[in-house]
């Protein structure tokens, strides 16, 4: 093998070995794959957060018609759960909006900034369609055993008896 050839190999290596490594060594590419994981991370706990604050809501609307809470103590708890949602629901929106900014393909739609009044209107809205979709699923309950059931159900869960009365 002469010299030229030898020269050439070295110098293919360290080319591709740079092209293997220009990923590496890019600290804006790294940094950004970070920042995005990160707040896809927060996003996820923080809609997480959302889905059990509406669920603790719904509870207490619940317990509220059952009459097991003390009297003045519904109103207590549902502005508190109320506040924890407005501030769950601006963190996303903060969120969404650094993400939307560093993002070049816009993948998440940043939301308007609204007022407090907005965030609430926002809750009691998630709450609706909670209600509703949870209203369509009600089939009433076993004539046997009391169980609630949903309308899809052919046979109690508790007990087996048949719903075909109930439908």
């Amino acid at each position: 093998m002469d010299l030229g050839a030898l020269l050439v190999i070295l110098a293919l290596l360290a080319l591709s070995g740079v092209y293997v490594a220009l990923p590496f060594l890019d600290e804006r590419q790294v940094t950004g794959k970070v920042l995005r994981s990160e707040l896809e991370q927060r996003r996820s706990l923080l809609l997480a957060e959302r889905e059990r604050i509406l669920s603790a809501l719904q509870e207490l609307e619940l317990d509220e018609k059952l009459g097991k809470l003390p009297e003045g103590e519904y109103e207590q708890q549902r502005v508190k759960w109320l506040l924890a949602g407005e501030a769950v629901l601006q963190s996303l929106q903060e969120i969404n909006t650094s993400v939307l900014a560093n993002s070049s393909t816009g993948d998440l739609v940043a939301t308007s900034s609204a007022s407090a009044d907005g965030k609430l209107d926002e809750l009691e809205q998630l709450i609706a369609q909670r209600r509703q979709a949870r209203s369509e699923k009600s089939g009433g309950f076993c004539p046997a055993c009391g169980k609630p059931v949903q309308k899809s159900d052919r046979f109690c869960a508790r007990c087996g008896a048949s719903l075909k009365t109930v439908q």
